[in-house]
């Protein structure tokens, strides 16, 4: 039997570099229980009453600051874990 299906997104702030030589990717370092002392893009569990787009905008504010638009979805990954839990991640770049 299949567990629930976890749904999250996860986001590439990108911009170019002041040298104009390449990218910085905006990451975090996490202090919560979750992944604690890990280095990570901001990411967030997709809320039964908002779009993957709605995620997006909500979790980088909540974990930046930033207020950001023009998300393009690069990718949809489905995989089940170990556990028979079964998630769905999308993956967004976000040019500032």
């Amino acid at each position: 039997m299949k567990g629930p299906l976890w749904r999250s997104a996860s986001t590439f702030v990108l911009r170019p570099s002041p040298s104009g030589e390449g990218l910085e990717v905006l990451v975090g370092h996490r202090l919560r229980k979750t992944g604690s002392g890990n280095w990570d893009v901001p990411t967030g569990n997709i809320l039964a009453n908002e779009s993957v787009d709605q995620c997006v905008q909500r979790t980088v504010r909540e974990e930046t600051g930033l207020d950001i638009s023009g998300t393009n979805t690069i990718q949809f990954l489905v995989e089940s874990g170990a556990s028979g839990k079964r998630w769905e991640r999308v993956y967004h770049v976000v040019w500032v």
